[in-house]
């Protein structure tokens, strides 16, 4: 055969019968490829058409056997044949299957004599044999295929076994604001489950009646015409209760009661005039698949239940075909929808909600907030309004709401302050699990106690020579902001500020020190924090000259802000720099009680962001540097840096 013939030969299914061994032929030609002609040509010689007489099929072996033969164009390899040699090991062996499958014959070069000696093996090798004598053409052959539907087939199992991993790929749901129901953990659907599977439950009516378990009953007496207990062994009839029950479902129950019922006519029937008789069924078990009768008394026992069920398959039994009706209860299809296209918008008009995470648990939650100033009923009445205006419908506010809290994750309310997990597990556990946490709990006190006192021992030390200060990340401020309807839908200018608030003895009293940008300068990483650090360490460096000066630092436990490497190749970088300081200390709050100093700061410049708002919205970032310099009305005004993108450098650099 040539190279460039992509004809492909599948040798089938091959076993022994009392007529004889049976190879079956299946070709598969391939549009579409070079050397065109010279397949045309084979596949007419392998036409069904010309598989009629012995004289034409052993033509076709001959034909076949010399084009393999001489097959030589390709260069030699040591494949030793693989496609004759799994042919004829595989027939020799009588398997179920021949797979003989080769998308090249170029590409599988056979040695000629191997091909020799393995063709001499196939019956019907020799000159007068006739290989196909005892196949079977004909399109009545149930395991005949054509050509066009193994590829089809072979083509739709492969897309399948590709297809397989994408479909069984696991993405997480989207968490929401509201829960998703889960139903199969309702207690009505629960006793439902149970029920159908033949357990025990308890009851949703008001009386809450417990329920025993299905349990496999005695089987009729001796005294049975039928002798069902000679029939049917008692393991036989245990495995039919359990693999009944293990169902689950009552409709496929029913189905199995219905193929163990059998309608039947007594002998001897006397007629009234409308007479009300049902028809009278015949009950049998399949065992090894033979059905055996049994009565209707040994049927009931053996699955454990009443006539209620056989009653029912009885009047849902379709007239035409036979087939049990599905329970129509609830699925009647005429529930009222709304329209996609108002739900779309509705969709639109959340999501042009401008939204921040939270500063604060940004790490341990995908919440999204809101600036605030509006409830979710006034974000309603705006929805409302701009469909009014555009004169397109809207929804309601069930609507609203129900898409808001079940697609989105958002909130109008900002957390102030971190939650300490460790007490919060400790204060909702019960009594048990808090004996269990005891240890922990005690020993995480122990240290949020020592932190205390160690901070506290800290500020005993406070001069001129020796700083102590608290730095922290305020929330972002949005810029615009305001409480129209304008600026809330509009997107937003982060502005942020970075504080500094440094302990001085009472006479002095403390100093804060605020470095403010917006998200066109800077981020809020390492690079930023960092920055500011160091232009904070070079202020103190300038003050006093010729003293050695010692910087103690407390912050809370953000890796992504100061609790790295580049924070600590800053500080190396600042004492190298700075020859008048003497020594930098950064010490970590313990988690969950990071108050400090710095939030009241915090709170005073919010305070004084909202008492703006009240006179008119903030249309710059400039305008919060103003607030932030006038929010301390008493003691030391708070001293405002403002930061541009030539002020932050590279962390990495430092190392």
């Amino acid at each position: 055969m040539s190279q460039r013939s992509k004809l492909i030969m599948k040798l089938a299914q091959s076993q022994r019968s009392t007529e004889g061994r049976k190879i079956k032929c299946w070709e598969v030609v391939r549009n579409e490829i070079p050397g065109k002609e010279e397949v045309d040509n084979h596949q007419k010689k392998f036409d069904r058409s010309h598989l009629g007489t012995a004289e034409n099929r052993n033509e076709i072996f001959d034909d076949f056997k010399e084009n393999v033969t001489n097959n030589t164009e390709c260069p030699k390899k040591d494949v030793n044949g693989p496609l004759i040699n799994s042919s004829v090991s595989t027939y020799k062996d009588q398997s179920n299957f021949l797979q003989a499958e080769n998308n090249n014959l170029s590409n599988t070069c056979i040695e000629r004599n191997s091909v020799a000696q393995h063709l001499d093996d196939f019956p019907g090798s020799s000159e007068n044999a006739d290989p196909f004598a005892n196949s079977d053409d004909s399109d009545k052959d149930p395991d005949y295929l054509l050509s066009s539907d193994i590829t089809n087939s072979t083509h739709s199992v492969t897309e399948k076994v590709q297809q397989k991993p994408e479909e069984q790929q696991h993405t997480e749901p989207k968490k929401t604001r509201k829960r998703k129901r889960n139903t199969s953990g309702w207690k009505k659907n629960a006793a439902k489950i149970a029920r159908n599977s033949g357990k025990g439950y308890v009851s949703t009516s008001i009386s809450r009646k417990v329920m025993k378990a299905r349990e496999m009953k005695r089987p009729c007496t001796e005294t049975c015409k039928l002798k069902c207990s000679s029939k049917i062994t008692t393991e036989s009839r245990k495995l039919i209760f359990e693999n009944y029950w293990a169902l689950g479902d009552i409709q496929r129950q029913r189905d199995y009661l219905s193929s163990c019922m059998a309608p039947i006519k007594p002998k001897y029937q006397y007629h009234r005039n409308e007479t009300k008789r049902r028809d009278n069924n015949a009950f049998h078990f399949t065992i090894n698949g033979t059905p055996i009768r049994v009565c209707k008394l040994f049927f009931k026992s053996t699955l454990d239940i009443t006539d209620r069920p056989i009653r029912t398959v009885i009047d849902k039994k379709s007239q035409v075909g036979g087939m049990v009706l599905t329970d129509l209860r609830g699925k009647h299809g005429k529930h009222r929808k709304l329209d996609h296209g108002i739900k779309d918008g509705i969709r639109r008009h959340i999501n042009s909600i401008p939204r921040i995470e939270s500063h604060y648990t940004r790490a341990r939650s995908s919440c999204e907030y809101t600036e605030g100033g509006k409830s979710l009923r006034d974000l309603h009445r705006d929805y409302v309004k701009e469909c009014t205006e555009n004169n397109i419908p809207y929804g309601n506010y069930l609507m609203y709401h129900h898409i808001f809290t079940h697609e989105y994750n958002i909130s109008f309310f900002r957390p102030k302050k971190d939650q300490c997990s460790i007490c919060a597990t400790y204060a909702n556990a019960n009594q048990n699990e808090q004996e269990s946490l005891k240890d922990e709990f005690e020993k995480h006190l122990s240290e949020k106690n020592l932190s205390r006192t160690e901070k506290q021992s800290d500020k005993q030390k406070i001069s001129d020579n020796y700083i102590l200060a608290c730095f922290d990340l305020q929330a972002v401020m949005p810029c615009p902001k305001g409480e129209t309807s304008t600026f809330y839908y509009k997107s937003k200018l982060n502005v942020l500020n970075f504080t500094v608030y440094e302990l001085r003895q009472n006479e002095k009293g403390d100093q804060c020190y605020c470095y403010v940008w917006d998200e066109t300068q800077g981020q809020r990483g390492a690079n930023e924090i960092g920055s500011c650090l160091f232009k904070y360490i070079e202020q103190k460096s300038k003050t006093n000259l010729d003293g050695a000066i010692e910087i103690l630092l407390y912050s809370d436990n953000c890796v992504g802000q100061q609790k790295n490497r580049y924070i600590l190749s800053m500080y190396i970088y600042a004492l190298l720099t700075f020859q008048n300081i003497k020594s930098i200390t950064h010490k970590f709050l313990i988690v969950g009680h990071t108050q400090n100093e710095g939030d009241n700061a915090h709170s005073l410049i919010e305070r004084q962001v909202k008492r703006s708002l009240k006179s008119g919205p903030i249309f710059l970032p400039a305008e919060y540097v103003g607030l932030i310099k006038g929010a301390k009305k008493t003691g030391n005004p708070y001293l405002v840096t403002e930061m541009s993108f030539k002020d932050f450098f590279q962390s990495k650099a430092t190392e």
